[in-house]
């Protein structure tokens, strides 16, 4: 399922469900690590999976864990269920996200029968015996009757709706009183499902990395996951090595590990030799979390420069072109995560790019 998440001047798409580490990794790249509140949007075109109206016309804001639930749990529906959830979410209102997500529970108390036109309801209620109007009626009369107006009869009578396929009676609906709460997930490098016998694997579980190699000895990975973006691992991965690689990047602080994964992004890093080396040379590559795009990248570096004052005059202004003249002027980069920068930017009187030219090509820019 596709999803627009949005904050501030950052944009992303995703497809959904995610695992823990990935969503960990969408709050990075949306430059809101540590705060879980995501603004977003459903995207309803070519989805596998129809959404129903009542959630693609809105804005919802929401914790993006609660959002990854949801996703799994329409993910999950049969085409019944589908339909009368959709049903359900006609009869009630769509206050905020949680209502929807609460409203996929408790869906086995509306009845919904396999019909899609007043006819074909008719009959079914007939040959079930739901009429009592007609139960003493003599079986020749009752080949007379019209199953069109009595489709139609109880669905007037029971407030029922027809659903593609289907016919529900949502008013029957008992919101259950639940309170579903997602703890943090436990920091890790990379997470295995592990097995002691691979023709058991009813007994596997979740293990951590980095973690003892006690642990890993004599399992067997029947899944993985990676806090390291686009990482290629094998399915029978070497544990030890994971483990190795996971013992190193834990003594990195948040901010390194997220200049980490930019510096991998930047130099298509895909395998653990090339974490390695990253990590080897993160010294030597700066890193701004703080801008979100080539424009504000821009701005903060105008900022540095700049009187306050001179500043000001440019709020607002898409400094796009020179944001990305200077990040082009130093070999750098902007990433998803922030501004990777290798060589740190110093005004000074050696500079190509000094205060006069600044000034210079923002004045041109103003006047185009």
């Amino acid at each position: 399922m596709r999803i627009t998440l949005k904050n501030r001047n950052c944009v992303l798409m995703e497809d959904f469900p995610k695992n823990p580490l990935e969503l960990l990794d969408i709050l990075e790249r949306l430059h809101q690590t540590g705060n879980r509140m995501v603004n977003f949007e459903f995207y309803c075109y070519y989805e596998k999976v129809t959404l129903p109206p009542e959630l693609t016309e809105w804005e919802f804001r929401a914790d993006i864990f609660t959002l990854n639930v949801f996703t799994e749990r329409l993910i999950d529906m049969t085409p019944t269920e589908r339909a009368v959830y959709q049903a359900v979410l006609q009869k009630n209102p769509v206050l905020r996200f949680e209502d929807a997500l609460q409203m996929t529970f408790g869906l086995e108390s509306v009845p919904v029968v396999k019909s899609s036109c007043f006819s074909k309801l008719g009959k079914f209620f007939l040959e079930n015996e739901m009429l009592s109007e007609v139960q003493d009626c003599p079986d020749e009369f009752l080949k007379l009757l019209d199953m069109a107006k009595l489709g139609r009869l109880m669905t007037e009578r029971n407030n029922g709706v027809f659903i593609g396929d289907y016919y529900c009676e949502p008013e029957t609906y008992e919101k259950p009183d639940i309170q579903i709460e997602i703890s943090d997930p436990k920091p890790c490098v990379f997470r295995l499902l592990l097995t002691p016998d691979a023709d058991r694997p009813e007994l596997a579980g979740w293990i951590f990395l980095p973690c003892d190699n006690a642990v890993l000895e004599n399992k067997v990975c029947l899944k993985h996951q990676s806090s390291l973006p686009n990482l290629l691992i094998s399915r029978r991965p070497k544990q030890e090595e994971l483990n190795r690689t996971a013992e190193l990047l834990t003594g990195l602080n948040p901010q390194e590990f997220v200049k980490l994964k930019a510096v991998m992004k930047a130099t298509e890093v895909r395998n653990i030799a090339g974490v390695f080396d990253c990590f080897s040379h993160l010294s030597e590559y700066d890193f701004d979390s703080a801008p979100q795009n080539k424009s504000e990248y821009g701005m903060l570096f105008l900022k540095k420069v700049l009187p306050p004052d001179f500043c000001e005059s440019f709020k607002g202004a898409d400094l796009t072109d020179f944001g990305d003249e200077i990040l082009r002027h130093k070999h750098n980069r902007m990433m998803s995560y922030g501004a990777l920068i290798s060589e740190i930017l110093e005004h000074n009187a050696d500079q190509i790019a000094t205060k006069e030219n600044y000034v210079g090509y923002l004045a041109k820019r103003m006047h185009r």
